[in-house]
């Protein structure tokens, strides 16, 4: 028994993971982290003018305890934007194999794979291209995929005295938050070039950025 694939604009009803919804938590979750990466940056210039005879290495304990709550929420902003930018990726590409493949013959066959095997298979089957591994969209999939690994798959290491400067953390202004919005972007636009059904207007719609 055999199947024709689909046009993605084909006829029928479909639930989705919600993959539309997890585009605009990640573009929510980068201006929350924009907002209190601000609110931090001023707190620390307040606390360097309001301590100035205070010797710099007791300052900047001082600043690190004080603004500790901020540099928190920046993090947790920072992991939920790399979380949704990859399950609207995920989630989008799910549906794209279910709608132009079929249920049965997708999860069969393709949802369980790694994300640039799964990408590559339904690219040669749906469109008849054969991608390859240094093209644009595999690397920025296998980015975004791997920063979104090392944080579900936290690993355990065994400290070293010899090397204290690998433990300490980046300022939350240098963390890569902007680079994985954009690699979701760059992914998203890939797809849409290879499929002109895909509307990427009407699929991906950027949530109202809060007020400064």
């Amino acid at each position: 028994m055999t199947s024709d694939i689909n046009s993605y604009k084909c006829h029928g009803s479909w639930v989705t993971s919600g993959y539309t919804s997890y585009y605009q938590f990640a573009y929510k979750a980068l201006y929350e982290y924009r907002l209190t990466l601000k609110e931090l940056e001023n707190k620390e210039s307040e606390l360097i003018k309001s301590h100035k005879d205070v010797e710099p290495a007791l300052l900047s304990g001082f600043i690190s305890h004080e603004t500790d709550n901020l540099v928190e929420k920046c993090r947790r902003h920072e992991t939920s934007t790399i979380l949704f930018s990859c399950m609207t990726i995920e989630g989008f590409i799910n549906n794209y194999g279910v709608r132009r493949l079929g249920e049965a013959f997708y999860k069969k066959n393709l949802e369980r794979l790694g994300i640039t095997e799964k990408l590559s298979l339904l690219i040669l089957a749906c469109i008849g291209k054969a991608i390859e591994s240094n093209a644009v969209l595999m690397k920025k999939a296998r980015a975004l995929f791997d920063a979104r690994n090392s944080l579900v798959h936290p690993k355990t290491k065994e400290f070293n005295h010899e090397k204290l400067d690998q433990y300490v953390n980046d300022h939350p202004r240098d963390c890569r938050i902007e680079e994985y919005i954009t690699d979701m972007e760059i992914i998203l636009s890939e797809l849409c070039k290879l499929d002109s059904d895909i509307k990427r207007d009407f699929e991906f719609r950027l949530p109202a950025e809060e007020p400064n």
